[in-house]
């Protein structure tokens, strides 16, 4: 099973973040630092002071969706790299766009925007 997984500290401060799916397209807000270390990335929210860590596929999945042109071509470059069903990397890809949104380090954008 592929699972990524997100280290929160803290509650979610943006419950109202769009939807992700994958139409969306994803960005980085000015407010999040974004460093790789190792294999996996460390996320540092300004506005808050507080830091987040991405686990090895996380930090894959978040290399992807912040440089394509849409979460469906980070989907698809996912299903080429790993041994998963697609239905279950569709949804653990937009349970952690959901959580990063929720968190206000990504800024979701549908079609229509």
């Amino acid at each position: 099973m592929m699972e990524a997984s997100i280290h929160l500290e803290v509650p979610p401060k943006n419950s109202k973040a769009s939807a992700p799916c994958l139409g969306s397209r994803i960005s980085v807000p000015e407010h999040v630092l974004v460093q790789k270390l190792n294999e996996e990335v460390v996320l540092l929210h300004l506005a808050s002071e507080r830091y987040y860590s991405l686990d090895d596929v996380g930090t894959r999945m978040w290399e992807t969706v912040t440089t394509e042109a849409s979460v469906q071509e980070a989907f698809d470059i996912l299903m080429s790299e790993y041994d998963v069903a697609p239905e279950q990397l569709e949804r653990d890809l937009l349970d952690l766009l959901t959580q990063l949104a929720a968190h206000t380090l990504v800024e979701i954008h549908t079609h229509s925007e």
